[in-house]
Order: structure tokens, then C-alpha cells, then sequence
């Protein structure tokens, strides 16, 4: 109840971040993505996948793809308001799970739903990026954190403090 989102003229166009985590309950995996405009978050997900992913790359492959369908949303979403957004770019923790939708992993990613593919279409318009594991902003829509870490990433999301707490 403390914390808002605060926004301020940046320059900087939309950005995405695209994760997962897994359930040791059922074993399926979360999706999560954040979109960053103007310092703070405009958009948000996190859900849990309708499949048993077979491997981490697969299940990231999965978050990068509710991801992407939300970029596409949010690009034209952007054209409607006139904002001069061409692409957003969605950064990933998962080198695999890029290769996979770049179709450049063949025998091992056959399984793959064909839905989840429909990233391809779109690759060429969009930039799917690598970023570490330490600057991924949807880990805090995915897995359980420190709380000196899920400070830094409500930061990131640009949701400020209104009372002046002491969590880190």
C-alpha cells in the first residue's frame, strides 16, 4: 500500500523483460513479463504455463512468447497514440530458449507446441535480446527473493516508497 508507480519523461522507448519460474508442486512453470515506459511499469504478467515444460529452455521459450504477444499489443497500441515506437525490445536471461526461437535448435526442441512458434513470424520485427540473470526486472513476477533483491526490483518497475520504511 506504501509503493506507487511513478512516471517521468525518460526518452526511452518501451522495453520488456521476459522470465519464468517453476512450481515443485506440479511442475509447471510460471510466465512472467514486465514492460518499462517512462521510468515505471505499464504492463505486467504472471502466470502459470498450461504445459509441463521438458526443460528450462522451453518453459523460458514459453515466457518469452506470452511476452512477445504483449510487445505486439503494446506496439500498436503505441501507433494508436502516435508515439514513434517502431519495436520494444524483450531482454531474456536464456540463450537456449532465443536459439529455440530462432529456430536454431532442430531434434531437441521438436516437441514444442507449434502456438509457441508463432514467435518466428514475428523475430524479424522484434529484437529478443540476452540480458543477465542479475539485471532480469521479471524475476520479482517469478520467483520467491531476497528482500534486499525484491527492493532493487520494485525500483527497476519504478514503484516508489510513499513512507519512508526500513527495508534495506
Amino acid at each position: 500500500m506504501d509503493f506507487s508507480l511513478t512516471y517521468q519523461k525518460t526518452g526511452q522507448p518501451i522495453i520488456g523483460y521476459a522470465d519464468w519460474g517453476s512450481c515443485t508442486i506440479d511442475r509447471r512453470s510460471y510466465s512472467g513479463h514486465c514492460f518499462i515506459f517512462s521510468g515505471s511499469a505499464i504492463s505486467w504478467s504472471a502466470k502459470k504455463q498450461s504445459c509441463v515444460s521438458l526443460s528450462t529452455a522451453e518453459a523460458e521459450h514459453a515466457a518469452i512468447t506470452e511476452a512477445t504477444k504483449e510487445a505486439l499489443h503494446l506496439r500498436n497500441l503505441a501507433v494508436d497514440l502516435h508515439m514513434d515506437q517502431q519495436k520494444i525490445k524483450i531482454f531474456s536471461d536464456n540463450q537456449a530458449a532465443q536459439c529455440i526461437a530462432k529456430n536454431l535448435v532442430s531434434s531437441r526442441s521438436k516437441h514444442i507446441d507449434i502456438k509457441l512458434h508463432f514467435i518466428r513470424d514475428v523475430i524479424e520485427r522484434r529484437d529478443i535480446d540476452y540480458i543477465s540473470t542479475q539485471e532480469m526486472t521479471a524475476d520479482i513476477l517469478t520467483k520467491p527473493l531476497a528482500k534486499p533483491r525484491h527492493f532493487v526490483l520494485l525500483q527497476k518497475l519504478g514503484l516508489t516508497s510513499s513512507s519512508r520504511e526500513k527495508e534495506c
